[in-house]
C-alpha cells in the first residue's frame, strides 16, 4: 500500500480487516492459460489505511 507518499507491505498487525478479498484462484492470477489467454477469473484489490491513534490517514 501506500501512505504519505511512501509505498511499503504492512504487517498484518497494521491492518484492520474491514471485509475480506473474495475468493479467487490467486495461483493463476496474472498468468497466461496454456492457451495464451490471461485467466477471467482473476483479479487483484486491496485498499490500505494506516491505523493511528488520532485517526485513519489514507
Amino acid at each position: 500500500g501506500t501512505v504519505r507518499d511512501k509505498t511499503g507491505i504492512f504487517p498484518e498487525s497494521f491492518v484492520n480487516i474491514i471485509k475480506p478479498l473474495p475468493d479467487s484462484d490467486s495461483d493463476e492470477e496474472g498468468r497466461a492459460s496454456k492457451s495464451g489467454k490471461r485467466a477471467q477469473s482473476s483479479y487483484s484489490c486491496l485498499r490500505c489505511y494506516l491505523l493511528q491513534p488520532e485517526g485513519i490517514d489514507t
